[in-house]
């Protein structure tokens, strides 16, 4: 487990483009902590490093799709998902059948762990309000 102080946007920005290089397009990203704390905006920066895309929140659409420099990215919003029958409507299992892609998950807590595919390799962030700018970055790979 690391732990990041994040001073601002730039030191986040920063973190995120590091840590994209480290992906493998077989990987799920979970994202944890409350409401405005840079979730949406973590994922804007990967999408910003592995694409030439800009990205936006699927709050309402639940499942936002990019195309990256090597595959697919998928970018979940869980908020408003209720259990696991919500999911099966927006197709988000099938998104663990491809063969390469990078799938962000915001509000990954709002499932358990265990039923995110642990043939796939599995990134834990949770960020956490240390100030109005400052945040703390707990990374764990489960």
């Amino acid at each position: 487990m690391t732990k990041v102080e994040i001073a601002n946007l730039k030191d986040l920005k920063s973190w995120v483009r590091n840590f994209a290089k480290t992906l493998t397009y077989k990987d799920i990203v979970l994202l944890q902590g409350p409401m405005g704390v840079g979730k949406s905006q973590f994922t804007q920066f990967l999408v910003e490093a592995l694409s030439s895309e800009q990205s936006c929140s699927p709050t309402y659409a639940i499942h936002n799709a990019y195309e990256g420099k090597e595959g697919p990215i998928d970018h979940i919003d869980l908020y408003r998902v209720e259990d696991e029958d919500d999911l099966e409507s927006t197709g988000f299992w099938d998104l663990f059948d491809q063969e390469k892609a990078i799938i962000c998950i915001e509000w990954s807590d709002r499932m358990e762990e265990s039923v995110y595919p642990t043939n796939w390799k599995r990134h834990k962030l949770v960020l956490e309000p240390v100030s109005s700018n400052e945040r703390l970055l707990t990374y764990s790979k489960l």
